[in-house]
């Protein structure tokens, strides 16, 4: 089990205390600087692939990078063999099980088979109501699991109107627009053909260039 892991992206202070409750309790740690120096770089690498997994299938292609990536922090990933049961009929909905690698049988009055890119259990989550089927797994499987409470409020900041976990895709998005806004409208050379009268100057060609942005 890994405490804290959260607290090293930043400096927040701690939010709780760790109490060992026997006297053989061994903890193992690592500085801020030997964590970034060891397991950050890996971290970070296998945050980047499961979020480019994420991306490239359905559900969350129109999520914004930013809420991915932030998705993938409170995402773990399990292995599963064959003949587990995930949860069972009428349990409370808790979970949702995104398949990396395998493949997941749900049962209820008919059989359905989930592959690799499939998530399974949002719809009762989403619907906050027992579970509708038993999902089993069929044959040996790697899943990406995140907790409700994760996949809610990381959602909800999303699909505001300015995504709190996004605010840079935001910001970018909002100036690309304004650079698409952003209309260079030049006028044709325009001449007109008065007579030179003493004392006067002909008129001459005028050109002009006008940038308006919105």
């Amino acid at each position: 089990m890994i405490f804290a892991e959260d607290l090293l992206n930043g400096d927040p202070g701690r939010g709780f205390r760790i109490i060992a409750e026997t006297q053989s309790t061994i903890l193992g740690y690592f500085t801020k600087e030997d964590y970034y120096r060891i397991l950050g770089k890996y971290r970070d690498e296998r945050r980047a692939a499961i979020s480019n997994f994420l991306q490239a299938q359905k559900h969350f292609s129109k999520w914004p990078k930013g809420s991915v990536i932030e998705l993938c922090k409170h995402i773990y990933e399990e292995n599963y063999e064959k003949g587990m049961i995930l949860f069972n009929k009428n349990d409370l909905p808790s979970e949702i099980f995104i398949i990396f690698d395998g493949e997941l049988i749900c049962i209820d009055k008919d059989v359905r088979r989930k592959g690799p890119g499939d998530i399974v259990g949002l719809e009762d989550l989403k619907e906050n109501k027992l579970r509708s089927f038993t999902c089993v797994v069929s044959r040996k499987s790697i899943l990406f699991v995140l907790c409700k409470c994760d996949y809610v409020k990381i959602q909800s900041f999303w699909t505001e109107k300015i995504p709190s976990t996004s605010f840079l895709d935001y910001r970018q998005r909002s100036e690309s627009i304004r650079t698409r806004k952003t209309i260079r409208v030049r006028s044709s050379s325009t001449y007109f053909s008065k007579k030179k009268t003493p004392g006067t100057a002909s008129n001459t060609s005028i050109r002009r260039s006008l940038v308006v942005t919105f």
